[in-house]
């Protein structure tokens, strides 16, 4: 085509799932679109790669299908056949006790154990600590309901300081790597407090949430005689891969977006500033000078990634978007000559309940995704770091102190790695968005501070969940907003048909 570009509806800041989910909803809209990119590649922290017969996600290796709005996305981009789910023989969890590991007990959801037989066959709790967690469908609400509560102190409180501090708080932070003193139960998991409130227990909510209608004591007592006579069921696992590695999801939805005729990407093309014009956001100025004008401006990523972009023209949006915090993670790859590790046991990896070690938890990925190593090999890879600050200093350790420190852990639990093929360390400076005490308090403020600035949209992780699914849903939406906008200002200004919204 001849001539210069037509100028876009949106440009969006930052290429990672937020951004790109974004570009790939509202071009199905018809919107025209930029995204820029200041990194030399897309994705984020969404990365995989392979090397001498061995494949691996550098950062999450899957996501929840619980939430639908990743592998619906997949499924639209064609890569339905290539979701995979952990091996059936590596989907086993432990975590460390002592100094040794022991399987979580099953029937576990969200920690809220459902299984009465497995919680009293492990070893991980006493016999009060058992008998303590199985009373969880018994113990009254607080009046009133704390209107903010740490993850540990609402654990501890529904099913016991044993089960909340070796099992339940460890893995719920784990999947922010956070404090479980310091997060917030109801921005990290909204729907546990709503299963307290709505129903006065976690195990009665979990089971109405799976058969929604009846809630009289009669289907009460069923979902209590399930729970300690549970029938056999199919073994789904809650996670979701892809065969080629989540960058496949990176790769595709690209391709996908150049191939649209409706989005442009540029990569190495930082944003440095917005323009501001009568009081709402006009466009943005790369670093390299150019100016660049849109109708919505939407900067996709972490808070403190926004921060820079918004800068301190606008000062109590900036002010409020740096208080975010994040904290500095690492993880550490082990390539082995041999899969020895499946003499001990068999399961996808362990947890590390705080106390109990250096590393925050271990990942078997040969034996938690098919094709990951090559055949008799193993891939492992051991998580430091988090707002626990497990392991040595992040900022001040090197990469050899880090490997050294996860060999020595990984093998008091399981026993010689022998001579590794490979080490690899990725380290994240930031790691992921907190969501602490106050979190919602501090979203609600964003969120108005956003609106004030008009013309601009904030969209990733750390607003509203700060998982793949979490992102890719709050993309759909502020698509759908968007589009709406869009609809809007084309009916009113007399668009033709082939701008309006209506004709897509």
């Amino acid at each position: 085509m001849n001539g210069p570009a037509p100028a876009p509806d949106v440009v969006i800041v930052g290429a990672g799932i937020s951004g790109l989910s974004l570009a790939h909803f509202l071009t199905r809209k018809g919107l025209r679109v930029e995204v820029h990119e200041a990194s030399a590649e897309a994705g984020g922290s969404i990365r995989t790669t392979s090397h001498d017969g061995f494949l691996y996600d550098v950062g999450p290796d899957s996501f929840v299908r619980q939430k639908p709005e990743a592998e619906k996305l997949c499924r639209e981009l064609g890569l339905g056949a290539d979701l995979i789910e952990p091996e059936p023989e590596g989907r086993r969890v432990y975590v460390a006790l002592d100094g040794a590991l022991h399987p979580m007990p099953e029937g576990l959801s969200l920690g809220v154990p459902t299984e009465v037989r497995s919680l009293l066959e492990t070893k991980l709790l006493s016999d009060v600590g058992k008998l303590r967690a199985l009373c969880e469908p018994f113990v009254m609400v607080p009046e009133p309901w704390p209107q903010d509560e740490s993850i540990h102190d609402f654990l501890t409180r529904r099913v016991g300081k044993e089960m909340a501090e070796r099992i339940a708080a460890p893995l719920l932070s784990g999947v922010f790597a956070g404090d479980a003193a310091r997060l917030s139960a109801q921005a990290a998991f909204p729907q546990l407090v709503g299963f307290e409130r709505g129903h006065g227990s976690l195990f009665f909510g979990m089971m109405a949430a799976r058969a929604p209608g009846d809630r009289s004591w009669a289907k009460k007592l069923s979902w209590l005689l399930k729970a300690l006579w549970p029938k056999p069921k199919p073994s789904l696992s809650p996670f979701y891969s892809l065969r080629a590695g989540l960058g496949q999801l990176v790769t595709r939805l690209v391709s996908d977006l150049q191939g649209s005729g409706e989005a442009r990407l540029y990569f190495e093309s930082p944003v440095q500033r917005l323009t501001v014009n009568g009081g709402r956001v006009r466009g943005v100025v790369l670093r390299s000078g150019r100016e660049i004008q849109a109708e919505h401006i939407v900067l996709a990523g972490p808070p403190w990634a926004a921060a820079e972009v918004v800068g301190p023209g606008h000062p109590g949006l900036f002010r409020a978007l740096r208080e975010k915090k994040g904290a500095p993670t690492a993880t550490v790859f082990f390539g082995l000559t041999d899969d020895r590790l499946e003499q001990h046991f068999r399961g996808s990896g362990f947890i590390v309940p705080p106390g109990e070690g250096e590393i925050l938890a271990a990942t078997f990925t040969d034996q938690k995704w098919a094709g990951r190593a090559p055949e008799g090999k193993a891939l492992v890879r051991a998580f430091l770091g988090g707002a626990r600050k497990v392991g040595p200093n992040l900022d001040a350790a090197s990469d050899s102190e880090l490997v050294e420190t996860s060999r020595r852990e990984l093998e008091r639990f399981v026993g010689e790695l022998g001579q590794p093929l490979f080490t690899r360390v990725y380290r994240y400076a930031r790691g992921t968005p907190q969501p602490e005490l106050g979190h919602d308090d501090w979203r609600h403020r964003v969120r108005r501070l956003e609106d004030e600035l008009g013309g601009l949209y904030l969209t990733g992780p750390g607003y509203s969940g700060v998982g793949i699914p979490d992102c890719i849903r709050a993309a759909a939406e502020l698509a759908e907003r968007l589009g709406r906008r869009e609809l809007s200002g084309a009916e009113l200004s007399g668009a033709g048909p082939d701008r309006s919204l209506a004709s897509h």
